[in-house]
């Protein structure tokens, strides 16, 4: 995994990341993979929404599935979004992080929600089911 810093402003740990990638790999039964993960400001993951998914908005989190046997995507996440997001949703910034990071390793997994109403759910349950047991960082 390879990280990219914009994390000292929030003191994100590598070794989140770590554990938590760990564990859904774990969890899902799958032998781990590798992936990227860029914590990037609000600037950069706009024009990246606007560049993957033709969106000129803000978002917490954008994953770029690859479907390589060996390195399979990329994960940028905005911690200012995921903060904002923590707020609104009344939890810990970390909780959030965790959950918006599990989801975009679900996504470059190749989980999606956007197909049917079953994937969306199974997706969801999954993460939710995943964050639950993460009891260390709640």
């Amino acid at each position: 995994m390879i990280y990219q810093s914009y994390k000292n402003f929030y003191d994100i740990d590598e070794n989140r990341f770590n554990y938590i990638s760990s564990y859904v790999f774990n969890y899902l039964n799958l032998e781990k993979k590798q992936f990227s993960l860029f914590i990037v400001g609000k600037s950069k993951i706009r024009n990246l929404n606007k560049i993957y998914h033709h969106l000129d908005t803000y978002t917490d989190i954008i994953s770029l599935e690859y479907k390589d046997p060996f390195y399979i995507g990329e994960i940028f996440i905005s911690p200012d979004l995921v903060h904002k997001n923590s707020q609104r949703f009344n939890c810990t910034f970390f909780i959030e992080l965790d959950r918006v990071f599990i989801h975009g390793l679900l996504h470059i997994l190749g989980y999606n929600h956007i197909n049917t109403l079953n994937n969306h759910e199974k997706m969801f349950i999954i993460q939710e089911d995943i964050l639950k047991k993460l009891k260390w960082n709640i």
